[in-house]
């Protein structure tokens, strides 16, 4: 049939996205006898009704974070911008790398004991 969900469960009486209509019902009914009722009169468990409350909160807080309608187009200077930023934080990643590369290599010759480049002396510029 139709609108009917596909399923062995008890639930399987339940219209698709009737989920929905359940769990307001359940939010009106005041007593425990009456949510009681309700789930038995559509073949419930009380912890789907838990779950489907979840979503439903879950669902609500989610779309009250969306922007609805079409993205902004970005100008050729955003896109300029973007662009500079992702190679700029490229640099600074291989900058980073560079400076602990040349960090181990200073260290290896303090263990070695060969001569760094801050041990030689630089050259004076007057060789007569």
């Amino acid at each position: 049939m139709p609108g009917l969900a596909q399923s062995s469960s008890p639930s399987s009486s339940v219209i698709e996205g009737g989920e929905n209509w359940i769990t307001i019902s359940g939010d009106f009914c005041v007593t425990g006898d009456k949510i009681g009722a309700l789930l038995r009169r559509e073949a419930l468990y009380s912890s789907q009704l838990t779950a489907w409350r979840r979503e439903r909160e879950a669902g609500a807080l989610e779309a009250l974070g969306r922007r609805r309608g079409r993205k902004a187009r970005s100008s050729p200077e955003q896109k300029r911008v973007a662009v500079l930023e992702a190679k700029n934080a490229r640099l600074a990643r291989e900058l980073e790398q560079a400076r602990l590369i040349i960090e181990v290599q200073k260290k290896l010759c303090t263990l070695l004991g060969l001569p760094t480049a801050e041990d030689t002396p630089a050259p004076t510029g007057s060789e007569s």
